[in-house]
């Protein structure tokens, strides 16, 4: 699918710094596919250009306004995967189905490994999971086969990225995501067109680019998108064996 005509050159496979709300509002309705990300979760990150402690209220309003956008610039049947913590998912499906969205389905994101440094927030069980909510936007369509070695299951066994691996899954980022996860859940989304508002270190653009899918990205720290430029100009398209297109799932 070629670029809808009215999306800026500068938005298309690059990553603009700033405000996923503001930048967001140059984008015409229904112009992408799918919307892959993971929001900030007021947990205290430290983040260089974000306040991760938000006041509660504030913090819902900036979630509320950044959602009802993604629903605009999703085109009729498109998905939006969503990783969230536990804590979040009940409040987030509410206004996302508020917004416009329909929930779909819960995909579980195995970590069989603490990545040193990160948050470890107390609970009665060690946190090993992320939880990914997926919905959709009206009328649900069949998804893809995906390459060989990507399976059908809701949940995916990957462990977390650390500053002793090499390549992609070296953590160089806080809250950075698996490029496995991304490559997995993507690669059976029909579409070609991905919306990622919170870019981090661009693991959700590395997954785009293995898979010849188009990414509009934001990212409010100028440092966080020279670092995801960076990776992604190491990144190269994937030859992998893959069914038809038009061959879909139910």
């Amino acid at each position: 699918m070629t670029w809808h005509p009215e999306i800026p050159p500068s938005y298309r496979n690059k990553i603009q710094a700033g405000d996923c709300r503001e930048l967001s509002l140059n984008l015409p309705d229904g112009c992408v596919d799918i919307v892959f990300t993971s929001p900030p979760y007021n947990c205290g990150m430290k983040y260089k250009c974000w306040n991760d402690q938000m006041d509660e209220e504030d913090f819902w309003s900036f979630q509320d306004d950044w959602i009802r956008e993604a629903f605009r610039l999703c085109r009729p049947s498109g998905r939006m995967y969503v990783i969230l913590t536990d804590e979040m998912i009940w409040k987030f499906r509410s206004l996302a189905e508020n917004a416009g969205w329909t929930f779909h389905q819960i995909l579980v994101w195995c970590k069989p490994n603490l990545a040193p440094g990160a948050k470890r927030m107390c609970g009665d069980w060690t946190y090993l999971t992320e939880i990914c909510l997926l919905f959709r936007k009206g009328k649900r369509t069949p998804m893809l086969h995906g390459p060989l070695g990507i399976n059908t299951h809701n949940w995916i066994v990957s462990t977390a990225p650390q500053s002793q691996f090499r390549g992609h899954n070296r953590r160089v980022y806080p809250a950075q995501m698996a490029v496995e996860v991304a490559f997995a859940w993507l690669s059976r989304t029909p579409g070609s067109d991905v919306y990622e508002p919170f870019a981090g270190s661009g693991t959700t653009l590395i997954a785009c680019k293995q898979l010849g899918k188009n990414f509009i990205a934001f990212e409010i720290d100028p440092e966080a998108v020279s670092l995801a430029e960076k990776r992604l100009a190491e990144t190269e398209i994937k030859k992998f064996h893959q069914c038809p297109k038009q061959l879909r799932l139910r």
